[in-house]
């Protein structure tokens, strides 16, 4: 069962997964997350993403996003901000997937990315 949709539709996922970012190493970076909740409450909303480069896994996180009401517009939420790790063995392209769950592990959304850590932009 579907409670929460609206990061948008199948097409700006594939767009988020085919689509490569570029971040430059030591520097901070904010994400922010919009969102409907449909039918339920969503309790425990987290996010999950894990990084890996070339077949090596790099990064692993979980970022508590929160407990919503259904309502008929989104919630917007702006997630800790977080440092892009720094030297050498840290560049290159990564690819990672990230999961919207909530407290009974269920995952309401999941979307693949792409981004590269380097020196400059």
């Amino acid at each position: 069962m579907d409670v929460i949709k609206e990061l948008g539709s199948d097409v700006k996922l594939k767009h988020i997964a085919l689509n490569q970012y570029t971040l430059k190493e030591n520097e901070p970076w904010k994400m922010r997350v919009k969102f409907k909740v449909h039918n339920e409450i969503v309790l425990g909303l987290k996010l999950c993403f894990a990084c890996k480069k070339s077949l090596l896994p790099m990064i692993k996180s979980d970022m508590f996003v929160g407990n919503y009401p259904p309502t008929k517009t989104p919630h917007t939420v702006d997630l800790e901000e977080q440092i892009t790790p720094a030297g050498f063995f840290q560049r290159g392209v990564y690819t990672g997937t990230a999961r919207f769950l909530d407290y009974d592990g269920l995952v309401h959304m999941q979307y693949g990315f792409r981004f590269e850590i380097s020196q400059q932009w």
